[in-house]
């Protein structure tokens, strides 16, 4: 393995270090109701750590002028999976998926930008 990939696989797992929090990543499925429609539930499809951060002004800025109400950054490691319509749940706590935040993302992590969930 090359110093290159070895630096790469230390900051992966000292990042993984500083995600106290676990983090579950829900996703709407749909499912038949027998009578030819279907009803929309969550489905949980990974659960793995995470870190909650204050939202950065640049995050609430384009989130604001997207229309959207940015509450957080949750901070996930980097090859988690999160799409349009997902939910993330940390304890009681429900955030919508609002967008991925480049500023705070890297090679180690992923990091996205979500509102409250209602």
């Amino acid at each position: 393995m090359t110093r290159q990939a070895w630096s790469l696989l230390y900051r992966r797992q000292q990042a993984r270090r500083d995600m106290p929090e676990y983090v579950e990543v829900w996703r709407p499925v749909r499912t038949t109701d027998s009578a030819g429609g279907f009803t929309e539930v969550f489905a949980r499809v990974a659960t793995t750590p995470g870190r909650i951060d204050a939202l950065s002004e640049s995050s609430a800025l384009i989130a604001e002028r997207l229309g959207q109400k940015a509450s957080a950054t949750i901070v996930l490691p980097h090859d988690v999976t999160v799409v349009a319509g997902d939910e993330l749940r940390i304890g009681a706590n429900r955030y919508s998926f609002v967008g991925s935040d480049s500023g705070k993302s890297g090679a180690a992590s992923l990091a996205v930008t979500v509102a409250e969930a209602r």
